[in-house]
């Protein structure tokens, strides 16, 4: 740490923090023609003082050494920037630096005093000292911390301005009259710091790493990455305060839009495309993490349940930790409530689907509702991977701790990333008959995705592509089913979906560990023509069939959706099977 005697101006480096004597401290905003530690150090000193920035660092001096300190600590001159390491130190070290000055002089040098109390109270409370990054750490560390304005007349002490203070940062007089920061949630702490700016996009994380207690390198030009590390490493540091994940807008109901089973099934329904504008910004998908301390503004109010160290300690209750899993991406064991159904909006191409959704709950609620839990809705949208909407739900429960602690259940968050490719298809919905399951099989190298209903790996392939089995078991004799299958027919102008029912009844006395399933797949796929079959028009068409008993009526339709600009397209599918048809 490289101080400056406040009398013979003199700068001197103390290499052991032992050896630091006793020193006074500057906090400020930054402005024009400041004078670093380059200038300080090679400038004459005439020069120097001709400099803008020179005025308060002479006040600084002067006051400590009007209060007998003799030695003071001012960031435009004491650091040297052009040294990446030193100035890692020092904002690494910042907070502590500040933390153990004597006195910290707060100079807001665009308050000019006056008599009138409330004009004066409205000046300080539009200070720029207030909305700069840097400065959120120099008002909670120091012990003492006395605030001066342009002329450096005195304002009054933090203590003295408790109330104008509180008021403006958002931040409870308690962390400023002396009480530990670490003790506020860490969704408190970063809402402290969400209608704050920096100069540099890192910095912003940066000039955190104190109020979380937090070390990390500095990594200039990594931009936005900087904040998603240090949300990395607070994770890890506070694995028990979900707080950290309980961003966005916090709302007594989910923005998405919930499907019953009988709208999912609705055949006369159309899952029907919105337009970005047009979708509540809250509803937007994102990666378990908060873009900038922005995304917490609403979260002040946040703070873990008194269960919520528990959830990871009892042996009976067995909870994972966190894991990072990629820069993007997370492993949670969370508890969960009951799952739905939600729409899903594709951009380009320009379509809906039905995905499923789920509530996870966390362990924090708002500050003095222990009753209520927070809840992050999350969407299904790749193999074990789903995102999470930009909004914590209030949810109130009757279940205990305990018998929220018995539906925990682990899942990966993160963004979605997943693009489209030309001719692949995907299923808008599937509902299949009750008490009956649905199996996928490929006949050209083709997967399907499950969780997002993508069939990908059929590239410029023609002929059959895949079936879909729906079996039922019977109460006698072996289990019937029918399968539906999807094959592509070109000709000279297009290439088409065509669609085909093909009954079937499984085989008794086949042994299975010899490689046959037991289904007569393979042969009624290959020799035998469907029962009954479509070629869809496009770019729609729709197609209802009799299923054999007791599968009762499906329903096809198939939408051709291009999008890019070099004519690329897939065909999107609802497959439904009418539940009022059923013999049961």
């Amino acid at each position: 740490m490289r101080l400056l005697n406040s009398r013979s101006w003199r700068m001197k480096e103390f290499i052991i923090d032992d050896e630091i004597p006793p020193y006074a401290i500057l906090s400020h905003t930054w402005g024009d023609e400041e004078v670093t530690f380059r200038d300080w150090d090679r400038l004459p000193r005439d020069e120097v003082k001709s400099m803008k920035g020179w005025g308060k660092i002479n006040y600084c001096r002067k006051q400590a050494a009007c209060n007998g300190y003799d030695w003071v600590w001012v960031d435009t001159c004491c650091i040297d920037k052009s040294s990446s390491a030193e100035l890692s130190e020092a904002i690494n070290s910042m907070f502590r630096w500040y933390k153990n000055a004597e006195i910290c002089y707060v100079y807001l040098a665009d308050v000019e005093k006056t008599a009138d109390w409330q004009e004066m109270r409205r000046r300080i409370s539009a200070s720029r000292w207030f909305t700069r990054g840097w400065t959120l750490q120099e008002l909670l560390a120091p012990t003492t911390a006395c605030f001066y304005c342009t002329d450096w007349s005195v304002l009054g002490t933090r203590a003295e301005l408790v109330d104008v203070i509180s008021s403006v940062t958002r931040i409870h007089r308690k962390y400023l009259q002396g009480e530990n920061v670490h003790r506020a949630s860490v969704a408190q702490r970063m809402s402290w710091a969400s209608l704050r700016n920096t100069s540099r996009v890192e910095d912003i994380a940066y000039c955190l790493l104190g109020i979380f207690d937090i070390n990390m390198p500095l990594i200039y030009g990594e931009g936005h990455k900087a904040f998603q590390r240090l949300q990395h490493m607070i994770m890890q540091s506070y694995s028990s305060d979900h707080s950290l994940f309980a961003w966005g807008t916090i709302s007594e109901n989910s923005s998405l839009e919930y499907l019953s089973d009988a709208e999912y099934r609705d055949t006369t329904k159309t899952i029907a495309w919105k337009a970005p504008a047009d979708r509540p910004e809250s509803a937007k998908l994102s990666g378990l993490f908060a873009a900038s301390p922005r995304d917490f503004k609403d979260s002040h109010s946040i703070v873990p349940s008194r269960w919520a160290s528990l959830f990871y300690r009892d042996p009976g209750i067995r909870a994972t930790l966190p894991m990072l899993m990629s820069h993007s991406t997370v492993r949670l064991e969370l508890p969960h409530l009951p799952s739905s159904l939600t729409t899903y909006y594709w951009d380009d191409p320009d379509f809906a689907q039905v995905r499923n959704i789920r509530l996870l709950a966390l362990l924090c609620n708002l500050e003095g509702s222990e009753g209520d839990f927070m809840t992050l809705t999350v969407v299904d949208c790749d193999h074990y991977l789903y995102a999470r909407t930009r909004e914590v739900v209030v949810s109130e429960t009757s279940l205990t701790f305990a018998q929220l602690s018995q539906r925990k259940d682990e899942v990966c968050i993160g963004l979605p990333s997943y693009q489209l490719q030309h001719r692949e298809i995907v299923f808008r919905r599937w509902a299949y008959p009750p008490k009956c399951t649905m199996s996928f099989f490929g006949l050209a190298k083709c997967n399907i995705n499950y969780s997002n209903g993508i069939v990908s790996g059929i590239s410029e392939r023609d002929g059959k592509l895949f079936a879909l089995q729906c079996r039922r078991a019977q109460t006698q004799g072996p289990p019937r089913g029918c399968e539906i299958l999807f094959s592509r027919e070109s000709n000279e102008i297009d290439s088409s979906i065509s669609i085909g029912l093909i009954p079937f009844s499984a085989i008794e006395g086949v042994d299975t560990a010899e490689g046959n399933d037991g289904w007569r797949r393979d042969r009624t796929l290959r020799e035998a023509d469907p029962s009954s079959a479509r070629t869809m028009k496009c770019p729609l068409d729709q197609w209802t069939t009799r299923a054999p008993a007791p599968f009762g009526i499906v329903y096809v339709q198939v939408e051709r959706v291009s999008f890019g600009s070099d004519g690329s397209y897939v065909d999107v599918v609802d497959l439904i099977f009418k539940p009022e048809q059923l013999k049961h």
